[in-house]
């Protein structure tokens, strides 16, 4: 028979840092101490999260996926649009995947910014144009946008005429 693990020896005290901690200095102190997990607190003292080292990699050179993530955050379809994970950052879209969506320090994320664009939380199903894309809201999780599909609109669609300045995505370009 097994011994009862003795939880107690397991335990670590907390790590606190403070949310207005830069981000290299807490990896530095972090490494340095041997850490993988901080819990953040604001001012007061409350926490206000958790934060890991891979989330603070993640930061500064972009999404990590690892063999724990279940499945790519864009997938192309057949008719030539995308399936995506709302919660990629607009960053890793444009490094990762050629898509180009316009950056604002109004939103990180693709779902954030569909909620900037609508100013409100859309219904799965709905569908609207912006920045060279027609937008369809696959899921929706609570309040979360969860995936959409991005299909690039054709000059017909936008008014525009082709310049050969388009940038919406270098995949389809090479």
């Amino acid at each position: 028979a097994k011994e009862p693990i003795d939880v107690r020896k397991l335990l670590r005290a907390p790590f606190f840092v403070p949310e207005s901690m830069k981000i290299s200095a807490l990896l530095r102190q972090m490494q340095r101490k041997g850490i993988h997990i901080a819990v953040v607190v604001d001012e007061y003292g409350a926490v206000t999260g958790i934060v890991t080292i891979e989330d603070l990699i993640e930061e500064i050179v972009g999404e990590i996926r690892d063999e724990f993530d279940e499945e790519k955050p864009v997938i192309k379809l057949r008719d030539g649009s995308y399936l995506i994970d709302a919660s990629i950052a607009i960053r890793d879209l444009k490094d990762d995947y050629g898509i180009e969506i316009p950056a604002s320090p109004d939103y990180d994320t693709m779902g954030g910014f569909v909620i900037t664009r609508l100013q409100r939380i859309p219904a799965t199903g709905e569908t609207f144009n912006a920045d060279g894309w027609n937008i369809r809201i696959v899921q929706i999780i609570g309040k979360r946008i969860a995936r959409v599909i991005l299909r690039p609109l054709k000059d017909t669609e936008t008014g525009n005429k082709d310049n050969g300045n388009d940038k919406r995505n270098k995949l389809d370009k090479q």
